[in-house]
């Protein structure tokens, strides 16, 4: 092996170890598990104990003051959350924690924002699967830890791609891929691995949370830099663009900073198999549990909120005891908007210049991944492909323009593959965005709606969501959610929920006894300027 997939190696493995001595230290099992059967599977390069000990000293060293508009805690509030996505239940479940009253206005019918979940009437048992998130970097410390809380079974889990080509061929992400495709990009690969080495290099903790004005690879243009260190155009093409345009729900990935291979290729490397943490049956109890101890009230958009001196007036559509939705208005004490950053300027009364500025002008994207359907049409995969794609986990195809069709195999998840393993005889089972085939009207069980809910990966969006640091606290007005954060996962969405809380009431934060998630946190809170 080459020093450089070596290192790349050890950087994996340092992932993992870490991971494993933090769940043992609360007492994951599950996880603990997952992640010792990972490393015993090939990672080498294990941390020292004083590597260990040394890579918490520096999660918990103390972080230079921030200046806040925070408030002292003021005895029990009253606080109102605009969208039940990750985020505001996030800031929910710590606030209600902290001993305040919680009122979650959602405009969907159920919990959850973009982690949807599907039941399958149509199966016997009738099991419940994710459709978005199947599996997450193991570095995500707090999520992990929301979901020992709540008794959530984590198990490992394969992320692997067959991609189809028009002209060039199959390939795929296992290092023992034959196919001509994949050696004739031999050389491009190894070249990708040093790549990642570089960046990852720039700061080797195990966290996600490495932002740095500082770091020369938040400036570097990916595209740019894989074409500087020699990378052929055809890697770019067919290996690149499928999978990050999957892994960040956009095509437009020309523009991406050279810093987003830390995450993806943390989640779904691009030259071999990553084994991740992930849900062992689905998050349908996340969001529930989360949430019991707050008032929920789904199918109730927000039509007006408005502030002044002593508080924040919400006025929302609810039913009546006769089903008929009418206009209700409630008072409070706070008010966090966990929702998309567009809406919020439709219902506010009484914005600033500079909220409007900033909240009007954040972008979600608008490109092949705004719909999809969830279905049992195994015809999307071609019948000369169809066996050796179902025991991958996505299926990418390329049409005739070069663009793709991405489509996500829910068969392969634990769930599904217990279930086989049980005698239940399942049919495949997909979700697909930008297919041009016709898929069976009758085998098609969801539509997935995503417009406006995924935010534009881009320089300006990076620039506002900054830049809401500035309005945090703005007449008993807190923020959260993707466009407060430095990219769209979930884990930065739920801590940037803790840290919206956190504002509220400073006491609030669970996990200041762990160096990791606070230091995690800590990092998210001087991103959001709290």
């Amino acid at each position: 092996m080459d020093a450089t997939k070596q290192a790349r190696k050890l950087q994996k493995a340092n992932d993992w170890e870490t991971t494993l001595e933090h769940s043992k230290a609360v007492g994951r099992d599950s996880l603990t598990s997952l992640l010792k059967t990972n490393i015993e599977q090939g990672a080498t390069g294990a941390l020292t104990e004083e590597e260990r000990k040394r890579r918490c000293e520096i999660l918990s060293e103390p972080h230079a003051p921030i200046h806040s508009k925070r408030t002292k805690k003021e005895g029990k509030l009253r606080v109102a959350i605009v969208g039940a996505g990750i985020a505001g239940c996030g800031a929910a479940w710590a606030l209600t924690k902290a001993g305040h009253e919680v009122v979650i206005y959602e405009r969907a019918a159920v919990l959850g924002g973009n982690a949807r979940v599907l039941k399958w009437d149509i199966l016997e048992g009738q099991p419940t699967t994710g459709v978005s998130v199947h599996g997450w970097p193991a570095v995500y410390w707090n999520y992990t830890k929301l979901l020992n809380e709540l008794n959530v079974t984590i198990v490992p889990h394969a992320l692997t791609y067959y991609t189809n080509t028009k002209n060039r061929g199959v390939l795929m992400n296992s290092p023992n891929d034959p196919s001509p495709l994949r050696e004739s990009l031999k050389s491009d690969f190894e070249k990708w691995e040093k790549i990642c080495q570089k960046v990852i290099a720039t700061d080797p903790r195990p966290t996600l949370y490495n932002f740095s004005a500082l770091n020369k690879y938040a400036y570097i243009n990916l595209k740019e830099l894989t074409e500087w260190e020699g990378i052929s155009h055809d890697f770019w093409k067919y290996v690149v663009t499928p999978v990050y345009s999957f892994g960040i729900l956009s095509e437009n990935i020309d523009s991406l900073p050279s810093a987003i291979v830390r995450g993806v290729e943390r989640t779904f490397a691009l030259g071999f198999v990553n084994d991740i943490p992930t849900y062992k049956y689905s998050s349908a109890q996340v969001f529930p549990g989360m949430t019991a101890a707050s008032d929920v009230r789904l199918s109730s958009p927000v039509t007006k909120v408005k502030r002044d001196k002593q508080g924040v007036h919400v006025t929302s559509l609810q039913n009546n005891p006769q089903g008929k939705q009418v206009e209700v208005e409630e008072k409070f004490d706070k008010i966090i908007f966990a929702c998309p950053a567009n809406v919020i300027t439709g219902i506010v009364t009484d914005s600033s210049f500079l909220e409007r500025k900033l909240l009007s002008n954040f972008k979600y994207e608008a490109d092949v991944f705004e719909g999809g359907y969830v279905h049992t049409d195994d015809s999307i995969i071609p019948p000369e492909h169809r066996e050796k794609a179902l025991t991958t986990s996505h299926y990418f195809e390329e049409h005739d323009d070069g663009t793709w069709e991405y489509t996500i195999i829910l068969s392969d998840l634990p769930i599904i593959i217990d279930r086989k393993k049980e005698g239940f005889n399942d049919p495949p089972m997909f979700a697909t965005y930008n297919s041009r085939k016709k898929i069976d009207p009758a085998k098609i069980v969801q539509t997935i709606d995503n417009v406006g809910r995924v935010p534009a990966f881009t320089f300006v969006n990076h620039a506002i969501s900054k830049g809401i640091s500035f309005i945090q606290g703005h007449k008993h007005t807190y923020h959260c959610g993707s466009a407060t954060t430095p990219g769209d996962c979930h884990d930065f969405s739920f801590v940037s929920g803790l840290v919206a809380a956190y504002a509220i009431d400073h006491t609030s934060y669970p996990y200041s006894d762990d160096p990791q998630c606070k230091g995690d946190f800590d990092n998210m809170r001087g991103w959001m300027g709290i």
